[in-house]
Parts: structure tokens; sequence; C-alpha cells
């Protein structure tokens, strides 16, 4: 592990850095609030560990070639559909996924009851890599890798440029946060400043899975906000003003999102 933070505690957790990026191993509460502060970013320290694709996208790019969709001709030889025709399903794919969300096998950064996090700038990072995708090739069998390299991706992650007849791809590091039963209050003061939250479970902890609800009390931020849940994403808030507010929000539930007596609202 590179320098990073951690900290274990029974008790409540309260943190501040004055300069600089926090860089987070594990900050573990085991029966308390966690309340993280820094004049700069958030980030993940934890060990990268590759996105968990069980199938789905293959089973997807496969039943494209036996409908011949993409073949060795490309998406506008003798297939069966037109290059606007695969991006859109693609498009779909992406802003639909069928197998849920799959936040891969990190543990959690943050493990308390109530999670405040107050950052100058952001709470996790966009990639240093942006993977470019050439549109025009996606159905020629010798790119197949690409296609499934995009049709796999997040919606948050996905930039499109229709001119340019190119896709960018651009991971968004997100900090690994599991709340036990309490809320998730982010405040960003950066002028671009995003939110990245990803809900995990700790492998180590048999109580973990109960823990895989998202509670919104409220996500403040200039920039873009990303929520991924195992479970389901609720509204917390209190207050006439949006739970959360940004640029662009990605919201990404396995369980419900909102409920019927408090949709979740945003802001831009």
């Amino acid at each position: 592990m590179t320098a990073s933070l951690n900290a274990t505690a029974y008790g409540d957790i309260n943190l501040e850095q004055t300069t600089g990026d926090m860089r987070i191993g594990t900050i573990n509460s085991s029966n308390g609030d966690v309340t993280l502060t820094t004049s700069g970013s958030i980030v993940d320290a934890l060990p990268y560990a590759d996105k968990i694709d069980r199938g789905e996208t293959d089973r997807l790019i496969q039943k494209w070639k036996d409908l011949n969709l993409v073949n060795d001709y490309g998406a506008e030889g003798n297939a069966g559909w037109t290059v606007n025709g695969l991006l859109y399903a693609i498009q779909d794919n992406i802003i639909n996924p069928k197998a849920g969300v799959d936040t891969g096998t990190k543990a959690p950064n943050i493990i308390g009851k109530d999670i405040t996090l107050n950052v100058g700038n952001s709470a996790g990072l966009n990639g240093s890599t942006i993977t470019t995708i050439d549109l025009t090739t996606l159905g020629d069998t010798d790119h197949l890798t690409e296609l499934k390299t995009l049709a796999g991706a997040d919606a948050s992650t996905v930039t499109w440029d229709a001119t340019a007849k190119k896709a960018y791809i651009n991971e968004k590091l997100a900090l690994g946060i599991e709340s036990k039963e309490g809320n998730i209050t982010v405040n960003s003061t950066g002028a671009n400043g995003n939110v990245y939250l990803q809900g995990r479970v700790d492998s180590t902890d048999p109580n973990s899975a109960e823990h895989k609800q998202v509670n919104i009390a409220g996500i403040q931020a200039a920039g873009n906000v990303l929520v991924q849940s195992l479970g389901d994403i609720t509204n917390t808030h209190t207050g006439t003003t949006a739970a959360i507010t940004g640029q662009d929000v990605y919201l990404m539930a396995a369980g419900a999102l909102g409920s019927a007596d408090k949709a979740m609202t945003t802001a831009g």
C-alpha cells in the first residue's frame, strides 16, 4: 500500500488534514460516526482491484454476433445493423445495465454509522488514463475488445464525441463507503469538485452484508456526482433544498432508488 491514512476506533472518529489530499486506506469506527475534513481531496489509497465482469458483456456481444449484428465485415458490411444502430444498443446497455451494480472486490475505505466528508476539492477522483474508442470500427471482429470495453463501461465514465466518431472512457476512482444504517453527508467547496462514492462490503465482517443501503443526507458539489450502492439509495435529507446538488449526477442502485414516501431529489 502506498502512503495512506488508517484509523480504527470503537467510538467516533474525527480527522482533519490542513494541506494536500487525504489518502485513505481504511477508517473504521465499529460503533460511532466518522467525520473527515481536508482542504484538498479525499482519495482511495487501497490497492487497485479490477471491476468484476460476471459474463454479461460477453453474453451480450455473443448474442449480437449470433444475430449477425456484428461480423467480420463490420457493422456496415453484411451485418444486420448500421453503425448508428450498434451505438444505440451500446448506449442502451451502458445506461440500462442488465446485471445490476457491481462495485468490484475492494474493501470499504470508510466504515461507520453517520459518515461526513468535508473537502476543499473532491471526494474520489477521475482516473489518470483516458481510453479512446473509434466508433467506426466497433462492428469489426478485429475490434471486439474495444466493443466489450465500451459495452461494459458505466455511464458515468463515458463521453461521446459524435463529430469525431469517438468515445472516451475515463474511470472514476470512487471512495468506498459502508454506513451502518447511518447517513452520508458530503460537502465539496471546490470550484470543480466532484463526489464519487461507492458502497462496498467488508469481506472480513460477517455483518457487513447488512449495510448495503446508502442513505443520502446531503451531497453538495459544483462538479459531477456518482453514487453506487449494492442495495438501496434513500433520501434522508431534511429541509427544502435538494438532497444532491451537482453538475452531472449518476445514481446506480442494485435495490431501490428513493421511495414512494420520499423520492430522491437532485439539482444542477
